[in-house]
């Protein structure tokens, strides 16, 4: 695993830059060595995975919701459908602690 990423880098390193398609467009992350790539790549798509995690979040707490709506008066059924919401809501404030440690630790995050 680790000849394969150096191969890459340098592969990446040769050419003097590496790109990521961004949706609409391509940014340019300049290339590195070793590790360096993989954390440019990191940077680049941390916001994406704190909003696909987000996107995550909302869809299973409107399941949750679901499960508490035809619970048919089962008392379990619905503690669980609570439950599921309470969990949301936890893994919703962790994404968000986790953003803001990011943009503590990297001002330029999410630039």
């Amino acid at each position: 695993m680790l000849s394969f990423l150096q191969t890459i880098a340098e592969v990446a390193y040769a050419q003097g830059r590496l790109y990521v398609g961004t949706g609409g467009g391509t940014t340019t992350i300049p290339g590195g060595t070793g590790v360096q790539v993989i954390i440019r790549y990191v940077e680049a798509l941390w916001p994406w995975f704190i909003a696909f995690g987000v996107g995550i979040v909302i869809i299973r707490m409107i399941m949750a919701g679901y499960e508490i709506m035809f619970s048919g008066g089962n008392p379990g059924l619905r503690q669980q459908g609570v439950q599921h919401i309470l969990y949301s809501i936890v893994g919703l404030i962790m994404l968000i602690f986790a953003a803001v440690l990011l943009n503590m630790i990297n001002p330029n995050a999410y630039t």
